[in-house]
């Protein structure tokens, strides 16, 4: 994989999370192990998902996977969670046009 270019923190952390969902490091260590709160590890790895970073995650924690199998089953895993979002919206997205509210 590609180095990511951000902050040598940003860089520490991505290096710290294992490959192999069998070796996942659960969020509270990862955040202890670097003097972060949960929502700062959260927007931490929203900015190296977003610069390209693949961090998989499970009941376990956190992981780089370690062959398709893992990756395939990790997007599967997140497909059904974005389609369960959406599903949530749509339901709020009515009720907000019976209050003749303009959300799209």
């Amino acid at each position: 994989m590609n180095k990511i270019h951000c902050c040598m923190t940003e860089q520490n952390v991505l290096d710290y999370i294992p490959v192999g969902e069998a070796n996942a490091v659960h969020s509270a260590e990862i955040c202890a192990r670097f003097g972060l709160t949960e929502r700062e590890r959260r927007k931490l790895f929203e900015r190296l998902r977003n610069a390209g970073a693949v961090i998989c995650s499970c009941d376990n924690g956190f992981f780089k996977p370690a062959d398709l199998a893992e990756l395939t089953a990790y997007i599967g895993r997140e497909r059904a969670r974005s389609r369960s979002i959406a599903e949530s919206l749509r339901s709020a997205k009515r009720l907000a046009a019976e209050w003749n509210g303009d959300i799209r």
